[in-house]
């Protein structure tokens, strides 16, 4: 989710321009000052990113086990979510050895409200700043980080809301996985364990000046929210080598802020944003 804190805090600031009575200008071009990357572990890079892309993982990790036998239909109903996930672990094991098995990602703004109201303005701004901002990467599977690229999966039947596996019937299978709703997610945890989440969204008010705004009632921990809800993986695999051949990881999230207060006037915002992955990357 890199470049989502920049672009919220760019929110941020048109509602500060907003608030008093100012049209903010933003340009068409690609910012010469630094920006802010939001790495697949949460922190913080300020400047380009070095090299294009993350590191690829640590080829020295562990190989997974041979491939296991699959039956060719899925099992009853009462044990297919523990079987799917256990297809889906193994694929998912097999394939992240692969270093070289990289995706594509994008980032797309879908709501943006302010006191439940939503202003075009404001999406023509935001828009414009994400098109001059965004770069997409190449990244392996999610999760990953570079201190921790999680080589293997830990992604869980108890994490899933429901799964659907599929026959193609030319030697390939398709499995589908909605993971339940979580909320601030870390990555490692709730949805974390299957997309790269925003560990805190918190941090964009580090960026501006206190004097700026302020909270109404509660606090940053209590007034900001990440909700992940609705989103999904598909994965398509070659049933003999139990190795990917396609997938997509769709994270969908919202992020509210509550009583967020600009000169002595109280405001909820939220941005509801869809993120995705896909593999292998896409020119």
């Amino acid at each position: 989710m890199k470049r989502a804190i920049c672009l919220l805090l760019c929110l941020v600031c048109v509602l500060l321009f907003s608030a008093c009575g100012k049209k903010p200008v933003i340009s068409t071009e690609a910012p010469t000052t630094s920006v802010l990357n939001l790495m697949p572990d949460g922190s913080i890079i300020v400047g380009e990113l070095p090299g294009g892309q993350y590191a690829a993982p640590n080829a020295n990790v562990q190989q997974p086990s041979a491939p296991v036998a699959i039956p060719t239909e899925a099992p009853t109903t009462e044990a297919q979510i523990d079987w799917i996930i256990d297809v889906y672990n193994t694929v998912y094991n097999n394939t992240k050895a692969d270093a070289s098995f990289l995706g594509s990602d994008s980032i797309v703004i879908s709501d943006i409200s302010v006191d439940g109201i939503k202003n075009s303005g404001v999406d023509s701004i935001v828009h414009s700043v994400m098109e001059a901002v965004y770069k997409p990467q190449n990244l392996p599977l999610p999760p990953y980080s570079t201190e921790n690229p999680f080589p293997v999966c830990i992604f869980h039947v108890e994490d899933a809301q429901t799964a659907e596996w599929k026959d193609l019937g030319n030697g390939q299978a398709e499995i589908v996985i909605y993971p339940k709703q979580s909320i601030n997610s870390t990555l490692g945890t709730g949805q974390g364990k299957m997309f790269n989440v925003i560990n805190d969204i918190s941090v964009i008010f580090d960026y501006m000046p206190n004097f700026a705004y302020g909270w109404s009632e509660g606090d940053i921990a209590s007034n900001v929210k990440t909700i992940y809800d609705g989103g999904y993986c598909r994965v398509v695999y070659d049933r003999v080598s139990m190795k990917m051949i396609s997938a997509e990881y769709v994270m969908k999230l919202t992020v509210e802020i509550s009583n967020f207060e600009i000169l002595f006037a109280g405001h909820n915002v939220s941005v509801a944003m869809t993120y995705t992955q896909t593999f292998p990357a896409t020119a």
